[in-house]
C-alpha cells in the first residue's frame, strides 16, 4: 500500500474520532445544564451585622444604566444629620436640595426616582449640632420611609415613631429603639420597594401607669410603589413565609437574604428556621411577589448547626455568616437562580416561566456540588 494512502486513512480516521469526541461531548453539555452564579447583584441585600444605623459622609450611589448618579453630603456624620442632595443626569443637575434627614442605603432608579430610609432626631431636637457647632448624635425618635421624584419633591414620607419600653431603658444602657429597617430593595421594574421592619407589637402607647408596656418585637413587610409612593400591602413576616410565630433573637431567625429577581417583577428570600427541639436550624426559600404573596418555597431542615451559647457571646450569629456566604443567588440569564445547600453541599438551579394565563412556574433544570467555604 502506497504511503499516501495510508497518510489518508490515518487522517480520515482521525478526523471521524474528533467528530465523535464533538457529538458526545455536545450531548453530554445537553443532559448537565451548567450555569455561572453573580456573587454581587446590584439589587440584592444580605443582612449584615447590626441595626441599620450607618452615620455617613458623602455618598454616591448610581442607578442600574448609570443614567441617574444621586450624590448626599452629610452635615455631621451622625445618623440623624440634615443633608444637601444632588441628583444628576447626563453630566446635568436635575434637582439640588436640603433635607431634613440622612437617606440610610439610597438608591436611584432609572427613572431618576430616589428612595431610601432615615432616622429622624426627636422632635424636640432642632438641630444634630450643638451650641458649640460640633456634630453630636441624638436619640432617633422617628423611622421615616422616603421616595423623592425627578424634582426632589417627596412622593411619600411615612413616619413610624420609635420607642424603647421603660423596662428595657432600665435594663440594658443603650437598647435598640423600635421600629427599624432590617432590609431594604426594590423589584427589577424599579416599580416597588420592599421594607423588612422591625416593631414593637403593642406600638409605643403607655400603659395606665404611665410606663410603656414590654412585648415582644414583630417583623412585617411593607411593599411601597415607587410611582405613586401608595402603601400597597404589609404584611406580618410569619405570613409572609408561612410559618408559625417563633420566639427568638432577630439574627437568629427570620429573612436574611433577600433578591430581586432579574426579567420579573419578583423577590427570592432566604429565611432560617430555628428546630429547638433537635437544636438545629433549617432554611426556608421563598419566591414572592412585589406585593409579598408566597408563590414558591422550598425547606432545606437541619441545613445549619445550631448557635451555641458560646458562639453567640462571641457575635457569631448566622448573619454574620451568610453577610461573607451567600446561600442565594442569581446567574446571567433572567428569571434564573441557584440556592445552596449546606448540609448536603449542594448547589441548585432554578428557572422561572410564566404562562400565557399570567402564572408562575418555578422548576429545578440542574445540579451541581458545592462546597462551603466556612464549616
Amino acid at each position: 500500500m502506497r504511503k499516501s494512502h495510508v497518510l489518508w486513512i490515518y487522517a480520515t480516521v482521525s478526523v471521524a474520532c474528533i467528530v465523535s469526541a464533538i457529538v458526545v461531548a455536545l450531548r453530554l453539555a445537553s443532559e448537565t445544564r451548567t450555569w455561572r452564579s453573580v456573587e454581587s447583584e446590584p439589587n440584592s441585600w444580605r443582612r449584615r451585622p447590626g441595626y441599620g444605623f450607618e452615620p455617613r459622609t458623602r455618598i454616591t450611589v448610581w442607578s442600574r444604566s448609570r443614567e441617574f448618579k444621586l450624590t448626599i453630603d452629610p452635615d455631621c456624620v451622625t445618623t440623624t444629620s440634615t443633608a444637601e442632595y444632588t441628583v444628576e443626569a447626563t453630566n446635568h443637575i436635575t434637582w439640588q436640595g436640603r433635607k431634613g434627614y440622612l437617606l440610610q442605603k439610597p438608591l436611584i432608579t432609572d427613572r431618576g426616582i430616589a428612595a431610601g430610609f432615615a432616622y429622624e432626631a426627636a422632635e424636640s431636637v432642632p438641630s444634630a449640632k450643638a451650641d458649640n457647632g460640633n456634630c453630636v448624635e441624638t436619640n432617633s425618635s422617628i423611622l421615616s420611609v422616603v421616595m423623592l421624584d425627578t424634582a426632589g419633591d417627596e412622593i411619600a414620607n411615612y413616619r413610624y415613631r420609635q420607642c424603647v419600653p421603660d423596662v428595657l431603658i432600665n435594663m440594658y444602657p443603650a437598647p435598640i429603639p423600635r421600629p427599624f429597617v432590617m432590609q431594604f430593595l426594590v423589584d427589577a421594574s424599579e416599580s416597588v420597594a420592599a421594607f423588612q421592619i422591625s416593631e414593637w407589637n403593642d406600638g409605643c402607647e403607655q400603659d395606665s401607669s404611665g410606663e410603656t408596656p414590654l412585648s415582644l418585637p414583630r417583623t412585617v413587610w411593607r411593599f411601597y410603589s415607587l410611582i405613586t409612593g401608595r402603601l400597597l400591602v404589609s404584611k406580618e413576616e410569619e405570613v409572609l413565609l408561612g410559618r408559625s410565630r417563633d420566639s427568638c433573637p432577630e439574627d437568629f431567625c427570620g429573612v436574611i437574604e433577600s433578591i430581586a429577581v432579574s426579567g420579573s417583577p419578583l423577590f427570592l428570600m432566604h429565611a432560617l428556621l430555628p428546630d429547638n427541639t433537635n437544636f438545629e436550624y433549617g432554611a426556608r426559600f421563598i419566591v414572592a411577589t412585589n406585593t409579598g404573596q408566597r408563590l414558591w418555597s422550598l425547606d432545606a431542615l437541619g441545613d445549619y448547626e445550631y448557635m451555641q451559647p458560646p458562639n453567640v457571646s462571641n457575635g457569631i450569629t448566622p448573619a454574620h455568616l451568610f453577610a461573607n456566604e451567600p446561600a442565594i443567588a442569581l446567574t446571567h440569564e433572567p428569571r434564573q437562580f441557584c440556592i445552596r445547600l449546606r448540609r448536603e453541599r449542594t448547589e441548585i438551579l432554578f428557572d422561572i416561566t410564566q404562562s400565557t394565563e399570567g402564572n408562575w412556574n418555578i422548576d429545578e433544570v440542574g445540579r451541581r456540588p458545592y462546597l462551603p467555604q466556612s464549616p
